[in-house]
């Protein structure tokens, strides 16, 4: 007797299919904004992509509190950019354009500032 192959049903998978971009949070809209649109973007290099990541991982285990204070000593063991120019570059490089809005601190008891950019079409963020 021979064995019949059950077929699995798959489920669809959140957040794809047509009505997608409505259904992801604003804090993952961020970071889907940043991979989507650094594809055609020739001036991001690995060091802008993993500084931002590793501000985006820091927004997220902070809770997404809009804006992000942080520290360089918070980011630098995540992004694995071991110069501070080339940190401090990417930072500025993605200020200027246009993925976020970089606040520099100079004092060692505030953080730096950062507010993330909402891509278009969607709300801009409320505050807490």
């Amino acid at each position: 007797m021979e064995k019949r192959k059950e077929k699995t049903r798959r489920l669809p998978v959140p957040g794809t299919g047509p009505d997608a971009k409505a259904a992801i949070l604003p804090e993952l809209a961020v970071l889907h904004g940043f991979l989507s649109g650094i594809g055609e973007d020739p001036r991001i290099s690995s060091s802008h992509i993993s500084v931002f990541i590793a501000l985006w991982k820091n927004w997220a285990d902070k809770g997404f509190v809009h804006p992000l204070r942080f520290f360089r000593t918070e980011l630098l063991p995540v992004c694995k950019v071991s110069g501070s120019n080339t940190y401090y570059r990417a930072l500025r490089d993605l200020n200027d354009y246009g993925y976020l809005n970089y606040i520099p601190s100079f004092s060692h008891y505030h953080g730096s500032l950062v507010y993330f950019h909402p891509p278009p079409g969607q709300l801009p963020f409320m505050a807490p």
